[in-house]
């Protein structure tokens, strides 16, 4: 244990007291601070740290004693009533330059002794430095106190938490008065102040939860933090400790929920109802004169507090449970009676809009609660029951509108329930009613998709209301491209409900057929726009189709149909979508080949495989369900076409197929394989050399090894330079490229799939004749050509190989590794090689093969302690 009695420190004391001015204790205490905040950012060696650490331990004595004499020199010369700046200066260079030693020696045990002494000081220093007019002394203390008290309580002792609750609660006379007429922003002394309550209340209240009754003292934190809370009328942007005060009723609800202190009895349960009060007052929008003032960081803050607030009340609704629906819905509903005129006409002009866009904000915010006790339900209702969305068309603030809007898209489970389903017109009117104003229309395009998604079967009646709709007001041409897009797809989710597939064979021709009859319209006005704006409607509109086969999807919890049905919708689907169908390839053919810059350009190329892809999850027959040789076509007429900034997607398109080609049980025949082989790798292009077209490449061969081995194996003509592409690939120098490969292999080694004895002799060949070159290439990697991160899938591979075939692979590692080494290898000492080829048959393709590669490489690198 280090004590002060050591001879040579006092010895040293008695030296300083004689010798050092105050300017000199001051640089001495700014190179003690300085040195372990060097040493605390410092990214040398574990071993180099860990000497610096024992050198900063062992001269810890002589820091203790220089910082007590530090502070026996500012204590004699008047403390932080000195009238000498130096003097001061000192001081809080001492108690800055001591705090950082204590946070940084807590947990060394041998040091924590001694650094309880110095907590006295500190609380004698903030005592004293209350009743200064200068706040800055103040505000320093107090700041480092507040931290030691949060994260070292380990050098607090009773007395020193008695002595710092008596000061808090001394001078909280002194603070709390001049709070409830402030009309500006906190000053420094009532911040730092503010933080010292909010950090004792933070370690008492576990305390306080186990025993309510007997802790008055928690009590009076807690009205200073709502006296803090209830700062007004200072925006809440001005206000810095907002989200700290916040933060500390956050931890408090946890406290509350987490240890099991639910009850409607418990005190605590009036103070979360106050401080929701408390902010919901804060949270209001502020009038346009202060809001016009805003800048955009401005606003964010603003928006971000509010999200942190509604994420409170989801934390606090446990405790305060639907009665905060209750008060919510209230306020909206109060406030709309009140423009009732007694001669029974309205006054919307009379609503205090902002009161309802908060209230509506916070149910937005508490949607994930909806049917957390069932009352929820019946009382939102009444807010759908009223005439607030027709009074919303004499709302100016389009920020009020937005919040509404919202409200409806956050409340889909509401409307799927008997108690919003008379609701979904009046809703769905509004909505579409709001596409039309360009502020709105991404926020009721979003929530007309949910809402049709979640309700569609409750919609279906209402299908015949939105088509006209949607064709009488045209919106591909007056609303913006994202919003135009989930409307489609909210349509075409509504079409999907249908019962009759004949209907619903019409309305998707229909809901096709205006789109891809705008696709000429929009490029023919082209003259009117830039080619930009032109390529973004064009691709948008394309997008649109995309949703429609998105929305025709059935929902994953209907039961699928059995086999008869599966073949009985086919044959419908094939009769009656085949012009739907028709309409869509014309389209994309058109597109993708004829229609110059149109046909150049990848991203339209993407979204025309989108379009393709999205019947691949189906497992039911819908219009948008082609068959392979219709894909297979274009995948080849393109491919062809070029350009080749677009075979990454044709490629990704073909993996889609591969892996998604089903329809109920329907599988790809042994031609389509061949044909997409032979699309991409019967003759080598340029751009194959690319990683992009690589890592493709690598992909589609493992999605049809793994789904079709038997096709994959048969095809004699191109097996031999597929094998020759995969394992050339295992030299390339990019590590995705590498991950693909390796993950071929792998696939290759391990996945012994193949149903009839010819593919699976071929597959016994392959492994036999390519295994040599595959092992070559793979040590030559391990042992210094590869880099770091790529170790693990060349190890992947290794470990396969030995766990799948370690009688046949053992002499192909011993002739890359023993007997015909690469140049840089056979440099290595013999031993070595030989100890690594012993360790990693002995591991058998265990996990601890991953070490043994990385020391082999290691050495072969001449890196020693590589971490």
């Amino acid at each position: 244990m280090i004590t002060f009695d050591d001879k040579d420190v006092d010895q040293l004391g008695s030296q300083l007291l004689a010798q050092l001015s105050a300017e000199d204790l001051n640089l001495i205490l700014r190179f003690c601070k300085t040195l372990l905040d060097d040493y605390k950012s410092n990214s040398a060696s574990d071993l180099k740290n860990a000497e610096v650490q024992a050198t900063l331990i062992s001269n810890l004595p002589y820091f203790l004693k220089i910082a007590q004499i530090s502070f026996i020199g500012v204590e004699g010369a008047g403390g932080v009533n000195s009238s000498d700046n130096k003097v001061v200066e000192l001081l809080l260079q001492c108690l800055e330059t001591t705090s950082t030693w204590i946070n940084h020696f807590l947990k060394y045990t041998e040091a924590e002794a001694q650094l309880k002494h110095f907590v006295p000081w500190f609380l004698t220093h903030l005592e004293a430095s209350f009743s200064l007019q200068d706040d800055s002394i103040f505000k320093e203390i107090c700041d480092m106190v507040v931290e030691m008290f949060r994260y070292n309580q380990n050098v607090w002792d009773r007395s020193t938490r008695e002595r710092l609750y008596q000061f808090t609660f001394s001078v909280s006379p002194t603070i709390l008065p001049p709070l409830l007429t402030l009309t500006e922003g906190l000053d420094d002394r009532n911040i730092s102040y503010c933080r010292l309550v909010i950090s004792i209340a933070e370690f008492l209240t576990p305390k306080y939860l186990q025993d309510p009754d007997n802790n008055g003292s928690f009590k009076q934190l807690l009205e200073l933090l709502i006296a803090f809370s209830s700062i007004q009328p200072t925006p809440m942007v001005e206000d810095t400790m907002a989200m700290e005060i916040l933060e500390f009723w956050n931890g408090f609800v946890e406290e509350i929920v987490g240890g099991g202190y639910l009850s409607s009895e418990q005190p605590q349960t009036g103070y979360i109802n106050q401080i929701i009060g408390i902010y919901w007052n804060r949270i209001m929008l502020p009038p346009d004169n202060i809001t016009n003032t805003w800048e955009k960081d401005t606003w964010q803050e603003f928006l971000s507090f509010r999200r942190d607030f509604c994420d409170f009340l989801e934390l606090a609704y446990p405790i305060v449970s639907s009665k905060l629906f209750g008060l919510l819905v209230n306020s909206i509903v109060e406030n709309i009676q009140q423009s009732h005129k007694t001669d029974g006409t309205r006054d919307p002009s009379s609503m205090n809009w902002r009161q309802i866009e908060c209230s509506l904000y916070c149910l937005n915010g508490l949607s994930e609660m909806i049917g957390t006790s069932g009352d929820e339900y019946s009382t939102v209702q009444l807010v759908f029951n009223s005439s607030l969305w027709e009074d919303l068309s004499s709302c100016n603030s389009l920020r009020v509108r937005q919040t509404a809007v919202s409200l409806i898209g956050s409340f889909d489970t509401f409307f799927e329930r008997p108690e919003g389903q008379p609701y979904l017109t009046t809703t769905l009117s509004y909505l579409f009613k709001s596409l039309s104003i360009p502020d709105l229309s991404l926020t009721a395009s979003r929530s007309i998709q949910k809402l049709c998604a979640s309700s569609r079967k409750h919609l279906v009646s209402l299908l015949p209301t939105l088509m006209d709709l949607y064709c009488s007001r045209q919106y591909y041409k007056t609303t913006g491209t994202v919003a135009h897009e989930r409307t489609v797809n909210a349509i075409a989710c509504v079409i999907q409900a249908l019962d009759n597939l004949e209907e619903k064979a019409q309305y998707a021709d229909r809901l096709v057929s205006i789109l891809v009859e705008q696709l000429p319209v929009t490029i023919e006005n082209k003259s009117q726009l830039t080619d930009p704006e032109v390529m973004l409607l064009v691709v948008s509109l394309l997008k649109c189709i995309v949703n429609i086969g998105k929305g025709l999807r059935i929902p994953e919890e209907t039961a699928s149909p059995n086999r008869e049905e599966l073949q009985s919708l086919a044959t419908f689907w094939n009769t009656y979508s085949s012009s739907t169908r028709e309409k869509i390839v014309g389209t994309i053919q058109w597109l993708t080949m004829d229609a110059i810059p149109f046909s150049q350009d990848p991203q339209i190329c993407e979204v025309c495989c989108d379009i393709f892809k999205s019947g691949f999850s189906e497992i039911v027959p819908n219009p948008f369900v082609f068959d392979p040789d219709t894909i297979l076509t274009f995948i080849s007429a393109k491919h062809q076409y070029g350009p080749p900034t677009c075979y990454t997607t044709l490629i990704e398109l073909s993996s889609c197929l591969v892996t998604s080609s089903s329809v109920g049980e329907s599988t790809l025949a042994t031609e389509y394989i061949s044909e997409l082989l032979q699309t991409f790798f019967s003759s080598t292009h340029e751009n194959d050399y690319e990683p992009d077209i690589q890592i493709g490449n690598m992909q589609l061969l493992t999605q049809i090894y793994s789904h079709y081995p038997d096709s994959f194996l048969s095809n004699q003509s191109a097996l031999p330079f597929l094998i020759g592409f995969a394992t050339e690939m295992l030299a390339s120098n990019d590590r995705f490229v590498i991950r693909a490969t390796s993950k071929f292999w792998t696939t290759v080694i391990t996945k012994d799939n193949a149903r009839n004895e010819t593919s699976r002799t071929r597959r016994s060949e392959i492994l036999h004749s390519a295994g040599p070159l595959i092992v070559d290439k793979v040590v030559g990697k391990i042992s210094g050509e590869a880099i770091r991160s790529d170790l693990e899938c060349y190890t992947d591979v290794i470990k396969k190989l030995v766990n799948k075939y370690p009688l046949e692979s053992k002499p192909w590692f011993v002739n890359s590794i023993i007997n015909n080494p690469r140049p840089d290898l056979a440099k290595q000492d013999l031993s070595l090689r030989t100890r690594f080829l012993t360790k990693i048959f002995n591991l058998r393709g265990s996990r601890e093969t991953n070490e043994v590669v990385k020391n082999f490489w290691s050495d072969c690198k001449g890196i020693a302690n590589y971490t």
